[in-house]
């Protein structure tokens, strides 16, 4: 906070003395205000020393006019010599005379009320200087009224800590609000000329917004070059506010000359060893390091935690940052090990909770630190972290303009994009499109519909798996924990030095040893963490084995029951090959394919990109994906004369809608049905299916708590469900239970009914491996979760087709790698239901309405099987002018029982 805020020479309005103190003290005025204006700190206290001895002895120790004395003697030595516990004493001090001589609403008293609350700041208690902060305000606006220079005053010093706490959108209205009333001379407690300016400026360079940031920036710098001396350390906090600007944008040379300017300025100043040396030392470190000179930056950045480990302590911000800015460095020199154990250093602190920007920046170096060591679990723990924070402030500027939120996420866009190409090369897709999703937030397809996200993507955060939420709770216990043994014994501390009242030395030993045994625990803590979650080669191990691979030769049988042309491909996805192994009712082939998991998994990722953006060409990666996973079967299943194929699917394959690969001329569909081969389904495949069709349509049109309406649902039941003779527009006789009639009885009934297909068109959330967290939405807002139906026993064997017309109602959501893409599906098909229809990504309501309504026609014609019905209705749309992306066809699967 700039020196001219802090002593503002409040102390010289002693009117009303009489005789020689009355001269003394006007000439004492009059030098002060010079020396101030040329910087000569050390020179007004000494002026200020020897009044103060003056006035006791004319006037007494408690007269009014020494409150002025004690407030300013207070503010030099925080900010001249950083002697926090001195300057806390002259302040209570302050406070007491100030309060008793002329009450605690006078103006006098809430200045030094205002400046405690920066003293807690810097020192690093938030919520103590929080509290004074707001106290100060609101009290001046009482006394004062809102246009008062001293509330302005109050504006800017609170609108500075929600800066450094991210709470951007309030800071903003506090500093708008400030601005209109600054004053642009030093005059008694107003305001820094041109503070406002530069905390506004503050706040759009921490948003990202550079050429504004870069603007109030300079227009501070004019005010104050207007009323300071050259080498002002005034002006100092300008050149380097323009230094960091310029080097944000890259300009090195230009920040290194403005960030030597400020530097000189302090350490003529105020010496080597102060807060503000200590910023311009990590400053001219940051240069060298962004110049590949990390010898140099090492250097100067080990100087400026130095600094801030003698003056502010262990876990002041400032120190904090210091060693965020050295973890860097190591980082960028390919010191991985060194970075992360320094970011668990940092995370360990009591401190760091309050200091949300920091917080994030050191998860993500944490979580990159950890990716490049081979712990991409953890790695995508601490990256969900990261940006949950992120979205947290995210949220908190959604009151502020759209160009400011646009730069705030670009900004920050490493952290998103980190966690996402994590998530891509581990296979948990659905994840790493949740959070690419967030990073697009502004670009809302319009044909999209049925979003189950639960408030707007600004608001939601990166899901954690069952495992991860169980870490996740023990870490913030344990953090939690440190942070009030540290605040206890600040507390303690600061006591013992201010020496007024006496310290149980015993507590604050313990204290001391307790906050020791803390930081080792967090850290033992994230070491059994790591283990933990990278102990994930048994599972593989277990996933591998289930897919039963040497009993596929019993197989054989069944497609020859199924009849000529019937091919079943099996897909394994290992570390560095995929395989396919083909499997005819006579032959057992087995092809690989050499590619890192990683890559496949970034494949498949740009795939799904394709795909569900109708405005991208789905050309080139359903190209590129065919030659690597179905070009190299071809050759096979054109000599098996296959009509018909079964997929049978690994990993973040799972995902890949088979039909849309393109061979450069045609997609696949348009040579082949296909349909996934399911575990589930097995003993059900040869069972021929019904040739008299009729449907029970279940669906949610109205908006649910946490949950987004669905109203075009009601248009889709109506156009494929001809309720009775009338009806002439549905397709598929039966019958339509909506909202509130979509009950769990309704879905009782219609399976005892025996409608051989079950629409249901509602939201779905699914959590794999969690029966109980999974469930389908019902339209009377009520759940229906996967455990129930199984204590229930739902009996779906009548149903031949069982449809769920909702957005990726076929994927797992948190957790997600493709182990689990029945969904739903997976369930009703134990329960009996013969095939399952299901999609992989949201479709348009217009275009979903148009296949349900083909594809029932097509079937209730009664001369198909259910895949030859789905291929004839994905060419049809493939044909047509309005749909032939495959955004609004390719993700309907048809899963089992396909007769």
């Amino acid at each position: 906070m700039p020196l001219s805020r802090l002593i503002a020479v409040c102390w010289i309005a002693f009117f009303g003395l009489s005789g020689c103190i009355h001269f003394e003290v006007l000439q004492a005025r009059h030098d002060a205000e010079q020396l101030f204006a040329e910087g000569r700190t050390e020179e007004i206290i000494d002026l200020i020393d020897k009044m103060i001895v003056r006035v006791e002895d004319e006037l007494g120790p408690d007269h009014w006019y020494l409150g002025e004395g004690y407030d300013t003697l207070a503010r030099l030595h925080a900010y001249v010599h950083n002697d926090f516990e001195l300057a806390r004493v002259y302040f209570e001090r302050a406070l007491e005379i100030r309060t008793k001589a002329l009450g605690p609403e006078h103006p006098d008293t809430l200045e030094t009320i205002n400046f405690t609350g920066y003293l807690y700041q810097v020192t690093g208690d938030l919520p103590r200087a929080e509290a004074h902060f707001r106290k100060a305000l609101t009290l001046r606006t009482k006394v004062l009224g809102p246009d008062h220079v001293d509330t302005a005053d109050s504006q800017v010093y609170l609108a500075n800590l929600n800066l450094l706490q991210g709470r951007y959108a309030e800071a903003e209205a506090l500093l708008q609000e400030a601005v209109k009333h600054e004053a642009r001379k030093i005059s008694g407690r107003h305001p820094t000329p041109g503070e406002s300016h530069a905390l506004l400026g503050s706040l759009y360079y921490d948003l990202g917004d550079l050429p504004r940031a870069r603007r109030y920036y300079g227009e501070a710098l004019a005010i104050m070059e207007d009323v300071f001396a050259p080498g002002h350390t005034e002006l100092a906090s300008r050149y380097d506010a323009l230094a960091r600007v310029s080097f944000r944008e890259g300009k090195y040379d230009e920040a290194e000359k403005l960030g030597n300017q400020a530097f000189r300025i302090y350490r003529e100043k105020f010496g080597r060893n102060h807060g503000f040396t200590g910023d311009s030392l990590r400053f001219l470190g940051r240069i060298e390091g962004a110049r590949g000179n990390e010898g140099e930056a090492r250097e100067y950045l080990s100087q400026a935690l130095d600094v801030y480990e003698t003056v502010l302590g262990p876990d002041n911000y400032r120190t904090l940052s210091g060693k965020f800015s050295i973890a860097w460095s190591h980082a960028r020199a390919g010191e991985f090990e060194q970075a992360a154990a320094l970011c668990e250093e940092i995370l360990a602190s009591p401190r760091l909770p309050a200091v949300k920007e920091l917080e994030w920046n050191v998860l993500l170096l944490y979580s990159l630190m950890l990716g490049r060591t081979d712990r991409q679990n953890t790695a995508i723990l601490f990256g969900k972290r990261a940006v949950n924070i992120l979205q947290g402030l995210r949220a908190g500027i959604a009151s502020m303009d759209e160009a400011l939120q646009k730069a705030f996420v670009v900004d920050r866009d490493l952290a998103f994009r980190n966690l996402a190409s994590l998530l891509v090369e581990e296979g948990r897709l659905p994840e790493a499109q949740q959070v690419l999703r967030m990073i697009k937030e502004q670009e809302h397809f319009e044909y999209v519909r049925r979003n189950a996200a639960r408030g707007p993507i600004r608001e939601t955060t990166a899901s954690y798996t069952a495992p991860e939420q169980s870490w996740v709770s023990r870490y913030e216990e344990i953090s939690d924990s440190v942070a009030k043994i540290g605040t206890e014994y600040e507390a303690l501390l600061k006591q013992k030095k201010a020496g007024k009242e006496p310290v149980d030395e015993s507590r604050l030993e313990r204290l001391r040893d307790d906050l020791k045994v803390a930081k080792r625990g967090f850290r033992a803590f994230l070491a059994e963490l790591m283990r933990e979650l990278e102990s994930g080669s048994t599972r593989r191990a277990v996933e591998i084995g289930r897919k039963n691979l040497d009993d596929l030769k019993a197989l054989q049988g069944t497609l020859r029951d199924l009849g000529e042309g019937v091919v079943l491909i099996h897909y394994l996805v290992t570390e560095r090959q995929l395989y396919a192994i083909v499997t005819t009712s006579r032959v057992q082939i087995v092809r690989k394919v050499a590619i890192e998991r990683a890559e496949l998994n970034r494949k498949v990722s740009k795939l799904a990109a394709a795909f569900a953006d109708y405005r991208q060409d789905p050309l080139p990666q359903a190209k590129s994906l065919y030659d690597l996973i179905f070009a190299p079967i071809a050759d096979d299943l054109r000599q098996a004369e296959a009509r018909t194929l079964m997929f049978s699917l690994d990993g973040v394959l799972r995902y890949v809608p088979m039909a849309a690969l393109h061979d450069g001329r045609q997609y696949v569909v348009e040579n082949y049905e296909v349909v996934l081969f399911t575990e589930a389904a097995q003993s059900k495949l040869i069972r021929g299916s019904a040739r008299q069709w009729s449907l029970a349509g279940l669906g949610l049109t109205r908006a649910v708590e946490g949950f987004s309406p669905l109203p075009a649902v009601a248009d889709e039941l109506n156009s494929i469900v001809r309720t009775d003779s009338a009806d002439r527009e549905g397709v598929m006789p039966g019958v339509v239970y909506l909202d509130e009639s979509f009950t769990e009885k309704a879905l009782v009934d219609v399976l005892e009914a025996e409608y051989p297909v079950l629409h249901v068109a509602s939201h779905f959330v699914f959590e794999p491996g969690t029966e109980r967290d999974s469930y389908l939405l019902l339209g009377d807002g009520n759940i229906l979760s996967l455990a129930h139906m199984l204590d229930q026993d739902l009996d779906f064997n009548s149903v031949e087709l069982l449809t769920l017309s909702a957005c990726q109602t076929a994927l797992g959501s948190t957790g997600a790698d493709g182990r689990e893409i029945e969904g739903f599906g997976w369930l009703a098909q134990r329960q009996g239901a013969k095939a399952v229809l299901a999609t992989l990504w949201p479709v348009a309501d217009r275009s979903t309405a148009e296949f349900m309504n083909s594809l029932y026609g097509n079937l209730q014609s009664g001369a198909m099987t259910k895949a030859a019905a789905m291929r004839n209705t994905q060419i049809e749309f493939i044909r047509s002018d309005d749909y032939g992306h495959p955004s609004f066809w390719a993700a309907m699967i048809l899963m089992g029982n396909w007769l």
